[in-house]
């Protein structure tokens, strides 16, 4: 089996490695959604699928899976010490894409992460 496949994230001033594995893969879709379903509704609607709590919950458990030991709640509080929700948005959508994007290609799920947050920007000014 070939290396493990992440998404970095610096938060709190240490960087955690959140693995495209598959129990992660299973815990999003439980506590967030299906990470395939997301990317078909928000590619038919041109509107983003991540909202703000689903940032905290997707970055929850990279980090959790990374063999961080923050909690949810630690989490979400970093994330607002550290600029806010908006801030980390492109990264979770990043994780979310690398579940249904090839790993051959990594700049496939960051290209996906940052149209996402373009299209969120573009809803959010009401355009």
């Amino acid at each position: 089996m070939s290396g493990r496949r992440t998404v970095d994230i610096e938060l709190g001033g240490e960087v955690y490695a959140m693995p495209v594995t598959f129990k992660a893969f299973l815990e999003v879709v439980d506590r967030v959604g299906d990470p395939m379903e997301m990317a078909f509704k928000q590619a038919a609607t041109k509107e983003p699928q991540v909202h703000g709590k689903h940032v905290i919950d997707i970055l929850a458990i990279g980090i959790k899976h990374s063999g961080g030991d923050l909690s949810r709640s630690q989490v979400g509080q970093q994330v607002l010490n550290d600029g806010g929700i908006w801030n980390f948005h492109a990264k979770a959508d990043e994780y979310i894409a690398s579940f249904v994007m090839s790993g051959r290609d990594s700049g496939a799920a960051k290209e996906n992460a940052s149209e996402s947050g373009k299209a969120t920007a573009r809803s959010q000014a009401g355009e």
